[in-house]
């Protein structure tokens, strides 16, 4: 990125963020429950001391509460484990299962091919082992800065990326950052102003409105009176009674109306979610937010479908990030050569090989 702004082919005025999942190196049918990997590391263990026989794996398996499917999968495994001679390789496996469920609550079942991957959704609505990559792109659809995280969803990945933007590029605060509404998260809009980061993104019922979709959402359309403390909904007015951390994780802030005998609980930070509704009204804002569409998008688009990469080689976060920052710098590679056609062949062929160095450096 240095050697990019030294020959001004960076436009850092607008730099869009989006996430795109992609399919991690792991089969789908090694995949077990905690409970499932405890019972594999005793028979890994038997299989260790004597040739357990298939009589006796059958009745372990009788013993666990699996679904014929489960089960079928489960012997598959073992089957497979039986046939390798180094059976601490597979212990090893299997102990890397087991640190990565017991990190993560949530997580129900863990890959035993690459146990940092995660189930995620893709954009034919399959449900695969994937990782979620995070892309920053500048106005001229040069990769500032990538990363790769475990969330199914975008919604905690914005502060991440503007950290990383800033550790690879100088910024002056007069950048304008546009995200989608799967950003619109109240911590990432208090972050902005905080920071005084100039961000563009819409709430998911504007996002509706400016595709020209129809307005099923009805998020954010309420007012606040700072003065009395008061929600206003549909001209009714609600004071404010609490905060509680709802069962999905989220803050939030309840309402009362004595009169409809109703409450109305809105997200933390619902004050810079409205300055944020009220600025992405404004044609201005929506002209800029509309660059999205011919700066990051594309730059997914060319990675996923002319250079093909769908899914990743090496496994493991740390794996899965070097391979996308190789990914990046490619793409970078031919956008900069393409824009430095109009320099001087000499200035030009320099910059190519250092970045040719760089991607050189990276690979191994």
């Amino acid at each position: 990125m240095k050697l990019a702004s030294e020959y001004n082919l960076l436009d850092l005025s607008f730099i869009a963020i989006d996430g795109t999942t992609v399919k991690a190196n792991a089969n789908k049918k090694r995949t077990l429950k905690k409970e499932q990997i405890s019972k594999l590391d005793e028979i890994v263990d038997k299989l260790v001391e004597e040739d357990l026989k298939q009589d006796e794996l059958d009745a372990k398996l009788d013993e666990e509460n699996l679904t014929a499917m489960d089960k079928r999968d489960f012997k598959k495994i073992v089957s497979a484990y039986r046939r390798v001679k180094d059976k601490e390789k597979v212990k090893e496996k299997i102990s890397s299962a087991k640190e990565e469920i017991c990190k993560d609550e949530k997580l129900k079942k863990v890959s035993l091919t690459d146990p940092e991957s995660r189930m995620m959704q893709n954009k034919q609505r399959v449900r695969e082992l994937s990782y979620n990559t995070q892309f920053s792109v500048d106005k001229n659809q040069i990769i500032v800065a990538t990363d790769v995280c475990q969330d199914g969803h975008d919604a905690h990945q914005l502060i991440p990326q503007i950290e990383n933007v800033k550790e690879n590029v100088e910024l002056t605060g007069k950048e304008k950052f546009s995200v989608d509404c799967g950003y619109s998260d109240g911590k990432n809009i208090k972050y902005a102003e905080d920071n005084e980061i100039d961000l563009l993104v819409p709430s998911r019922a504007q996002a509706q409105k400016f595709d020209g979709k129809e307005e099923s959402l009805n998020h954010d359309k309420y007012e606040y009176d700072e003065k009395t403390d008061e929600l206003i909904v549909d001209g009714k007015r609600y004071q404010r009674r609490g905060s509680y951390i709802h069962k999905n994780g989220r803050n939030v802030v309840t309402f009362y109306s004595k009169e409809l005998k109703k409450k109305k609980e809105i997200p933390f930070f619902f004050g810079e979610r409205l300055r944020m509704r009220d600025k992405m009204e404004t044609d201005e804002a929506r002209r800029i937010y509309g660059l999205r569409k011919i700066t990051v998008e594309p730059v997914i688009g060319q990675i996923k479908e002319n250079f093909g990469f769908r899914q990743f080689c090496l496994r493991g976060l740390d794996g899965v990030r070097v391979e996308i920052n190789i990914v990046a710098i490619a793409h970078n590679l031919k956008k900069i050569w393409k824009m430095g056609r109009g320099l001087r062949k000499n200035c030009c062929k320099n910059l190519f090989l250092e970045f040719y160095r760089g991607f050189i450096l990276v690979w191994i």
